[in-house]
């Protein structure tokens, strides 16, 4: 097995998520593409965008873009003191989403790991934190 077969099954499983999730969010203005960002908004309520990007992994334009049309569209509120910073609160709208995007997540995670047995389970969730906090410490460098 070579460390690019690694590669291919996050990116499946990202195409499987946003589809999935887009059919369920059929009909509203919130799409799977906004969803990492109303979570993360909703965990961090009062962040910069500087403090999304790195919590996201992204750069600031992609940022910029999805945040601005979330505000647009009722979702998000920039309550910033200061016209460069932001401090970024989840609106009615925006909660009413962070509960529908963390349950329809929830269910499609499920349809995909019911394949796995709880020691597999286990295993996996310690390799995805290890590997999520070796990406932290690269990511800040």
């Amino acid at each position: 097995m070579s460390n690019m077969d690694f590669f291919i099954w996050p990116r499946k499983m990202k195409s499987f998520l946003d589809s999935n999730i887009n059919k369920k969010l059929k009909g509203t203005d919130f799409t799977a593409s906004q969803v990492p960002f109303i979570i993360a908004i909703g965990e961090m309520e009062g962040a910069s965008m500087k403090v999304i990007c790195g919590a996201l992994g992204i750069d600031k334009g992609l940022a910029t873009r999805v945040v601005k049309a979330l505000v647009e569209n009722g979702y998000v509120v920039n309550r910033s003191e200061a016209g460069r910073t932001s401090k970024l609160y989840l609106t009615d709208k925006g909660r009413w989403a962070f509960d529908l995007a963390m349950a329809n997540m929830e269910q499609t995670l499920d349809q995909i790991l019911e394949c796995l047995d709880e020691h597999e389970l286990s295993c996996l969730k310690e390799i995805s934190r290890k590997i999520g906090d070796r990406l932290d410490e690269l990511y800040k460098h």
